[in-house]
């Protein structure tokens, strides 16, 4: 699917922040394999005996061929490089098939980094293939995450100067991906790290990844106001830079300070509805109103609809939900909505105020990943960041009381029990 009209700055923060974390090799494996589950299942149909024995040479053949497809051969660094390609290119049909063919190119890839003529810049393309391929298998076995230790603590230690740099990045990144779950503690330090280091250097497409990455996930831990400092800090910064393209992103981190600030305290709502009118928001007062910014591309946005319909339908008259569409065509939207049958309340951005990531309240807000859904109490004040799935439910069984009864189905989110479904992230949108 082509990517949307996305302000071109953010976008290129958004490539740049998967080719930083090198995630891109990984991504592709994890969801080849999702295809190759799915393809993996029988064909129905009918043969004689002569075509199943057939069948299962041809078969045998082709394991066979893929199992030597996957041996890292001897060779230089230059050969070993186009052997990992090929095996890129060739990666299995099933589960096993595709562990193996990454297991080839880490283990292909630390050839090269062993190999005698191997220089800094050769080492260094090969650890850019050969971490995410060993991240990826590190989701799934122990001894991949052993090594992938290893591999820190052998490389911490490296002559080459790119090397040791290299392998503190991913140990930032690391703890980074990591502070939602820390002491406030180790929060501020890391916030001053990254800061310390943009505040020396200077901002590059690298560094504001890191800094946004780290503010949104403090964001969402127990200590949310330090991720507003942090934005804060990070809003300065891109406000002070030479690059128009930064100063554009200023006003995106102080709306993700102030969404970080709104627990306990009241919400602004406004803006255009799809029918052209102006939106009231006093006329919600008095009501539990679920804030939801979501887009037709946005697949958890979407997963989420079937609960947030059965909430509806369990609290009438004290509960309702506030639509903000951040499309970037009315038409898509509208096409979701039927498809749907949504019948809340949306407000739309246009081109002249903005659409999609634009969407003024979007901007407001600093919203950079969806769904994002902000739960309001009766006064108007923001009990939720995150109110979705069973989040959701627990919230409006606290603030209303115990649901209605209402017909089970079989649609529902696949939200688990903290809500926490992975967010569709600006630069990651579809049309």
């Amino acid at each position: 699917m082509p990517i949307g009209p996305v302000d071109q700055a953010r976008h290129a923060c958004s490539i740049e922040r998967l080719s930083n974390l090198r995630l891109s090799l990984g991504l592709r494996w994890i969801v080849c394999l999702g295809l190759a589950v799915v393809l993996a299942g029988p064909v129905p149909g009918v043969a004689c005996a002569d075509d199943a024995a057939a069948d299962e040479e041809t078969a045998t053949e082709t394991e066979e061929q893929e199992e030597q497809a996957f041996v890292v051969p001897e060779g230089s660094p230059d050969e070993l490089f186009e052997f990992i390609q090929d095996v890129m290119s060739k990666r299995g049909r099933d589960r096993d098939s595709m562990f193996r063919s990454a297991r080839a190119v880490v283990d292909a890839a630390q050839k090269i980094v062993d190999h005698e003529d191997t220089d800094e810049d050769t080492v260094m393309q090969a650890l850019n293939i050969q971490w995410p391929a060993l991240s990826f298998l590190a989701n799934y076995q122990a001894d991949a995450r052993q090594q992938l230790a290893d591999l820190l603590e052998r490389h911490s230690k490296s002559d080459l100067p790119r090397v040791r740099q290299f392998i503190e990045l991913q140990q930032l990144k690391s703890e980074i991906s990591g502070a939602r779950t820390a002491s406030a503690e180790e929060q501020q330090a890391l916030i001053d790290r990254v800061m310390g280091i943009i505040e020396t250097d200077g901002i590059d497409r690298s560094s504001y990844s890191l800094a946004s990455s780290l503010a949104r996930n403090i964001g969402y831990s127990d200590h949310p106001e330090l991720g507003a400092e942090m934005y804060e800090r990070l809003a300065k910064v891109l406000s002070e830079s030479d690059d128009p393209q930064f100063q554009q992103l200023a006003d995106k981190a102080m709306g993700s300070a102030r969404r970080m600030r709104l627990p306990g305290n009241a919400i602004e709502v406004k803006g255009t509805t799809a029918d052209g009118t102006e939106f009231d928001w006093d006329q919600y007062r008095g009501k539990v109103v679920l804030v939801d910014f979501w887009a037709s591309w946005c697949g958890p946005c979407k997963s989420e609809i079937p609960n947030m319909k059965r909430a509806l339908q369990a609290y009438p008259d004290d509960f309702t939900i506030i639509g903000i569409n951040m499309d970037s065509s009315i038409a898509a939207m509208e096409k979701c909505i039927e498809q749907f049958e949504i019948d809340w309340v949306n407000l739309v951005g246009d081109e002249e105020n903005g659409m999609g990531w634009d969407h003024p309240m979007a901007t407001y807000y600093g919203i950079t990943g969806i769904p994002t859904a902000i739960l309001v109490d009766r006064e108007g004040k923001v009990v939720s960041l995150a109110a979705r799935g069973i989040r959701l439910n627990n919230h409006l069984e606290e603030l209303i009381g115990p649901p209605a009864d209402i017909e089970p189905d079989d649609g529902g989110s696949p939200v688990d029990a903290e809500g926490d479904a992975a967010p569709q992230e600006d630069g990651e949108s579809a049309e």
